[in-house]
């Protein structure tokens, strides 16, 4: 027997207080009874009663169902409608405000006693189960979670705003709908390895299937305890018939003694968290083919320095065709890393050095390459972002060769033009490719006005503002050029020219 205090509500004072001795007799407290739809609405304002027994027919404005309408706009009560007769329009109106039951009169006390008790216990498991939604919706407020809690059958008991707005559903329109309505979902997979979208837009309905939710989805809970840790990638279809990608959790809802009572549904829209993915892994393949098609060696190795992969580049820089062909190839020591660049490394600095790399003493037999080369390496550490550890590195090699033998050209011509200009008893400039002034003796300041250390880097129109043909002296420095394969050689060529220049 439930205690529980009931309010009764009939237009007949005999059948009310019948009513009354009958629910007192059986253990209920019976505080007060009304007669009309006003006094209905403010005896149960006041009293806040468990259980209301309501006449559908009251005298007076109004009648049970208006006072119904009333009372749960002011809090939630389970009802009972007593009714003489039961007409389709009045059952109609009476189903809106969601009753717990109707009895017939005349009725059998056990039908009456019967109905109470499932009232009761009914409404119990429905406040359990609205009470976990709102304190569900209050605790991810924040995360902006969102909340449906159904009964065992399946049926909506409770939907937060956030639920309302993913699905496309109001709360009075779901409310009591089978779950497979609202959350109709969808499995598919958005990230395949292959997906390659055409206009670059997310297409939220590729490779997507039905699957069955509603009572079913309840049972496998009641059979499977928490359905959490998915893998596939699930889609809610809104009201709308728009596809969201979502992430959810299900579990059971059971009371102190172990019942299963409905089952709590957490989930949350990731389009923005797909779109992110979508973004990173449209980065990860122009990254792969920038990487593979790059002419600079690139290469990945180990925070112990093994070699993970390599590009094409590096394999032919290494005269190698496989990257298992430099597996025994160690970036600290092969490359010769010194103390202060492996300090620097660890700290999670990038290092860039040249080093003289010596093919024979390479750790590779199948290497196609020998002698000498110089190459300029930059070592770039990958950081783990989750706990600042270093992942790997990331390698680039530039075969600087040639620059070094032009350097060394150039440096000895350097020397050259020095010994040269200091013996030339006339004006002599010597300009680059870009008719910036590389050299000038002190001769040439007669005639351009500016000290010989002052010359460097100008152009050549800057020192002689006043040449009267300076198409000519175009024409000529262009042929002096063209005739050459490389600017390496201007200098020495002009020399065949500098009195046209001055």
């Amino acid at each position: 027997m439930t205690e529980a205090n009931i309010l009764v509500v009939d237009d007949e004072g005999i059948t009310a207080m019948e009513l009354q001795q009958k629910l007192k007799f059986w253990g209920y407290e019976v505080p007060s009874f009304a007669f009309s739809r006003k006094e209905a609405v403010k005896k149960a304002k006041k009293l806040k009663p468990d259980l209301i027994l309501m006449d559908i027919v009251l005298k007076g404005e109004g009648d049970g169902i208006d006072a119904v309408n009333e009372i749960k706009n002011i809090f939630d009560v389970p009802i009972i409608y007593l009714t003489a007769y039961s007409d389709e329009h009045t059952l109609k109106r009476a189903n809106i405000t969601e009753p717990y039951g109707y009895i017939t009169k005349p009725f059998e006390d056990k039908e009456l006693h019967d109905s109470i008790e499932n009232a009761l216990q009914k409404h119990k498991i429905v406040k359990t189960l609205r009470e976990t939604g709102e304190m569900l919706d209050e605790n991810l407020k924040e995360s902006g979670g969102a909340v449906i809690v159904t009964n065992k059958e399946g049926q909506i008991k409770f939907i937060n705003k956030n639920a309302q707005i993913i699905t496309g559903f109001t709360k009075e329109e779901a409310y009591l709908r089978d779950l497979s309505e609202v959350f109709n979902i969808k499995i598919g997979n958005l990230l395949l390895e292959d997906y390659e979208p055409e206009d670059g837009s997310l297409n939220f309905n590729k490779d997507i299937k039905t699957e069955s939710t509603g009572s079913k989805f309840v049972k496998n809970i009641i059979n499977e305890g928490i359905v959490t840790d998915r893998k596939e990638e699930f889609y809610l279809s809104n009201i709308n018939g728009k596809e969201i990608p979502i992430d959810y959790n299900a579990s059971p809802i059971r009371n102190d003694d172990g019942e299963f009572l409905g089952v709590k549904l957490v989930f949350n829209d990731i389009s923005e968290i797909l779109n992110e993915k979508k973004s990173l892994l449209e980065s990860e393949k122009r990254f792969k083919k920038v990487y593979s098609e790059s002419p600079i060696g690139i290469g990945m190795y180990s925070k112990e320095g093994q070699i993970i992969e390599a590009n094409n580049a590096a394999l032919e820089l290494f005269g190698v065709e496989k990257i298992s062909e430099l597996i025994d190839f160690n970036l600290f020591k092969d490359f010769k890393l010194s103390n202060k660049e492996n300090e620097m490394l660890l700290d999670g600095k990038t290092v860039k050095y040249e080093i003289e790399f010596d093919f024979e003493g390479f750790n590779s037999n199948n290497t196609r390459k020998s002698g000498l080369i110089y190459l300029e390496i930059i070592f770039k550490p990958i950081i783990n972002v989750e706990n600042s550890n270093i992942n790997s590195y990331l390698v680039y090699f530039y075969d600087i060769s040639k620059h070094i033998d032009v350097e060394e050209f150039l440096k000895n011509r350097n020397e050259m033009y020095h010994d040269i200009i200091g013996s030339i008893e006339y004006p002599f400039i010597a300009v680059d490719s870009e008719l910036n002034c590389k050299y000038s003796n002190k001769e040439s300041e007669k005639i351009t006005g500016i000290s010989t250390g002052k010359t460097l880097e100008k152009s050549l129109w800057e020192l002689l503002p006043d040449f009267k043909n300076p198409e000519d002296l175009d024409k000529v420095f262009k042929r002096a050029i063209d005739t050459k394969k490389s600017d390496t050689t201007v200098f020495e060529y002009l020399g065949d020219y500098e009195k046209q220049f001055l």
